[in-house]
């Protein structure tokens, strides 16, 4: 007859099951790249985008500046992609009921940017109004088309996301820069937070679609503040660039907003790999925004020997920030090399473009730039979660 275990034996060998990851009894290890984080990423990514366009679309309507139409042309191709994932989920004639209430808002604000800009403060508050209502109409027609969304929160996020955007714009408007540009930033998280909110509504809605994953996992958290993170910088380093080029009284404090989004890239580096290759990151980032400043210099002076020394030190940048990042997580070096490279590549042609007065090639860079750091971002995340699989 067997002996019983004895209850020493039993607490160790509770202990040492519990030690072993999941992955020891089949479980799959954590990812980024599930159905539900592929939908939380897109959502929040193009929600995000949203907000920056129609802040710099505001500006520059403001100010009449020559690249104003252009601007404006890029918010309705972010427009387009919005209506096209809502045709995808609930059909066509839910995406025109949809566009139609996505482009009020947008045209309200512009309103809001004339009445400021013609000194009529009764068209502001009539503005103001309408915006108001379009959010609460807004929510009402997503909540119809999905009831996992809660309508009342959504509508409080909603007005929030307006209320930010109008404040950037207050700011702009009232030379009060460092207010716009503080606003513009919390409209794009709040934005981006919206649409990862709809997301997990969505896959509620439609779980055999996802195949029963969810958007709500540190591997997926990870993902998305990862892209929105390098996003802003794109967008940031672009408009940063514009300001500089035109001698722009926002300048410093665009710069400023860029310096922030760079801090935050750095604590992520913190909190994952520790203080001396948060401080190592930090260094070679700013060095790479630096070139991108003396590129832009030497462009405006004619000077060919500046802008090509700008970008020989930016090419000794991405070959240093690949060996920085392959070191430190299992990423394959060619195809890291190259998304780094493609990054420069974007920025320098929005440069460029703007240089030249040819805006339409301007924001498509920002377009296409703003979406490659995202999927840069999904890179990066993944390669994280496979390095460090305890920690999601």
């Amino acid at each position: 007859m067997k002996k019983p275990l004895r209850p020493l034996f039993l607490l160790m060998l509770c202990l040492v099951l519990t030690a072993l990851p999941a992955t020891a009894f089949g479980a799959s290890a954590p990812t980024t790249k599930t159905p539900a984080a592929d939908l939380r990423t897109t959502m929040a990514k193009v929600h995000g985008e949203h907000a920056y366009y129609t802040v710099i679309a505001m500006q520059k309507r403001f100010d009449k500046a020559p690249d104003a139409g252009e601007a404006m042309n890029t918010l309705n191709a972010n427009s387009n992609t919005v209506a096209m994932m809502v045709s995808d989920l609930y059909g066509k004639s839910a995406a025109q009921t949809f566009r139609s209430g996505w482009d009020a808002h947008i045209a309200l604000l512009m309103d809001y940017v004339d009445a400021t800009a013609a000194k009529n403060d009764a068209a502001r508050k009539k503005a103001t109004a309408a915006l108001r209502a379009n959010a609460a109409g807004m929510a009402t027609v997503l909540n119809n088309l999905n009831p996992k969304l809660d309508r009342k929160t959504l509508e409080k996020n909603l007005l929030v996301h307006e209320q930010y955007l109008l404040q950037s714009f207050d700011g702009y408007a009232a030379g009060k820069y460092g207010t716009a540009y503080a606003a513009a930033h919390n409209a794009y998280a709040r934005t981006a937070k919206i649409g990862a909110m709809m997301a997990t509504s969505i896959v509620k809605q439609f779980p055999a679609r996802f195949d029963g994953t969810t958007t709500q996992t540190d591997a997926a958290y990870l993902r998305q503040q990862m892209g929105q993170g390098l996003g802003e910088h794109t967008i940031l380093s672009i408009l940063v660039l514009q300001k500089a080029h035109d001698k722009a009284p926002d300048y410093p404090n665009a710069k400023a907003a860029l310096d922030k989004n760079t801090a935050a890239l750095t604590a992520t580096h913190r909190s994952l790999f520790g203080a001396g290759a948060a401080k190592t990151f930090n260094q070679q980032w700013n060095r790479h925004i630096a070139d991108y400043q003396a590129y832009l210099r030497a462009t405006l002076a004619g000077n060919e020997a500046g802008r090509k020394a700008a970008k020989a030190d930016l090419a000794d940048f991405v070959a240093k920030l690949t060996a920085f990042q392959v070191n430190r997580l299992p990423l394959d070096k060619t195809m890291t090399y190259q998304a780094n490279a493609m990054h420069g590549a974007h920025v320098i042609t929005a440069i460029d473009s703007y240089h030249n007065g040819n805006y339409s090639k301007t924001y498509h860079a920002l377009r296409i730039g703003y979406n490659h750091m995202w999927m840069t971002g999904n890179d990066l995340s993944e390669a994280v979660v496979k390095k460090m699989p305890g920690r999601f």
